[in-house]
């Protein structure tokens, strides 16, 4: 059969044969971990959401899975590429977001730091795109003021605000919302609305620098790594600029009739 160099001469197939065994055993093992969590945020959300429990439920667990599904797929095909795992590793990021569908402040306040933690998970997925690296100074700035950024503003709203800024689309209340569990110190006026505001902004600053560095990239590419940027660069304005949109439309004019449509938008996108 076929044989691999090693520093030591050449060994057998069955040496390749066992890392592929391997591999595989543990796609299959991490397939059923990621279908357990995507159920069990599933179910949660069907019996803890105030609205639409059925819709939301179903929208979580189509991103959730189709994640899983893409990602697993890339993992057993090239093993060398870190981007299928990364991806596949999403559906740890996504189904915890759904404790945000609570009613009880701490579950819900865990949800919503789940869901700003998925912001940093999301702008790195798109910089290692395609080949699970991150390429280039710009590309690791960003990913740095992204991670520190939302740290800071996160934090803040934990710790000063009396209710956390507004979430994305899947978060099913707004001014009903439960109080941020993890308050500590009460300030007057409360900050909630500005941190709200300056979340708001700093998602959508962030989709703008993100779509920035891939056009850069798609300029120094090559035909066929331009065929594969392109429609990652489609999808990252509305994704992380809409998410961002839709956080201040909550926090400014939650009546508005541009609020479903821009999120119907973010959820098509980011799926």
């Amino acid at each position: 059969g076929p044989t691999a160099e090693t520093t030591n001469g050449s060994v057998s197939s069955a040496v390749l044969m066992a890392s592929a065994r391997g591999r595989r055993a543990s796609v299959a093992a991490f397939a059923v971990l990621g279908l357990a969590v995507t159920a069990a945020g599933s179910m949660y959300v069907l019996t803890n959401a105030s609205e639409s429990p059925e819709a939301n439920a179903t929208v979580r667990a189509i991103m959730a899975i189709t994640a899983l599904a893409v990602g697993l797929y890339l993992w057993e095909r090239q093993p060398q590429n870190l981007f299928g795992p990364a991806l596949a590793g999403g559906v740890l990021v996504l189904s915890p977001m759904a404790l945000a569908a609570s009613e009880e402040p701490w579950m819900f306040t865990f949800g919503r730091t789940v869901a700003a933690l998925a912001i940093v998970y999301g702008v790195c997925l798109v910089l290692i795109f395609p080949d699970g690296r991150l390429q280039g100074t710009g590309t690791r700035r960003l990913l740095a003021a992204t991670a520190i950024g939302s740290g800071v503003l996160w934090t803040a709203a934990l710790v000063l605000a009396d209710s956390l800024p507004a979430g994305g689309p899947l978060v099913p209340c707004f001014e009903g919302c439960p109080d941020n569990a993890a308050q500590v110190i009460e300030t007057s006026p409360d900050p909630s609305e500005v941190l709200g505001l300056l979340y708001g902004a700093f998602c959508a600053g962030i989709g703008l620098a993100g779509a920035v560095v891939l056009v850069r990239r798609l300029r120094d590419a090559t035909p066929a790594r331009r065929r594969a940027i392109v429609p990652v660069l489609a999808i990252v304005p509305p994704v992380f600029i809409g998410t961002g949109i839709f956080i201040l439309l909550r926090e400014v004019a939650p009546d508005s009739a541009l609020l479903d449509a821009v999120g119907w938008l973010v959820l098509g996108a980011f799926a």
